[in-house]
């Protein structure tokens, strides 16, 4: 060092170390302006622009929904047993694992659980504004104000997509439903045949503690 020193002077070095730690720290804060500007540019929206609507009154009801394995006839899954924060708020699965399945992630394929024919859609912010269709065949659509494409056909239980997506796996055999008699009774393609499960998964609910 020191004969780096006597060669070539003390400002020629500070110079060097300088634009070496500095430069590129103030290249990538430059970067990241740039990148942000054309964000915004693009239609970037802060998540305070864009979040729902939120009761706070209907907040710890709906966790217990979401937690409870009453809302499954065999009472051994919950939306939250695919729905984990590990995964980003899906299971890690390439498909899902519905009835008797057991743990999480790769332990959870392989517990001999039912297979569904899908992969778990992560929940993350689809409560937002923009998101007007669910499910990965878009089973559930807003088509237009007060217009909600679904299988409930004209007798959708919201005019909210979101609050009509949450109630389809609840009458689907092997996601959270086990093929008993009151199921196998109402295995037709009609909304009143659905409506006559959801009758049988309250009664479930009834011994909710």
């Amino acid at each position: 060092m020191r004969s780096v020193i006597n060669k070539f002077g003390v400002w020629p070095l500070l110079s060097f170390l300088l634009t070496s730690f500095y430069l590129p720290a103030f290249a990538a804060d430059s970067f990241d302006g740039i990148l942000k500007d054309a964000a915004i540019r693009n239609g970037l929206k802060s998540p305070e622009d864009l979040s729902g609507i939120v009761d706070p009154g209907l907040v710890e009801i709906g966790e217990g929904f979401f937690s409870s394995k009453n809302l499954a006839n065999s009472r051994d899954i919950s939306c939250q047993d695919c729905h984990l924060d590990e995964f980003s708020s899906a299971d890690g699965l390439p498909i899902a694992i519905g009835v008797n399945g057991r743990g999480i992630g790769s332990d959870r394929a392989m517990s001999g659980g039912e297979i569904i024919p899908r992969n778990t859609l992560p929940l993350w912010g689809r409560g937002h504004k923009g998101f007007d269709t669910f499910f990965w065949d878009g089973r559930v659509e807003l088509v237009s104000a007060g217009s909600i494409k679904s299988q409930f056909g004209a007798s959708a239980p919201s005019l909210d997509p979101l609050t009509v997506a949450v109630h389809l796996p609840l009458v689907e055999i092997k996601e959270m439903l086990v093929e008993t008699k009151e199921v196998k009774d109402n295995k037709l393609e009609s909304v009143d045949a659905a409506a006559n499960v959801f009758d049988y998964i309250l009664s479930n609910l009834k011994e909710w503690e």
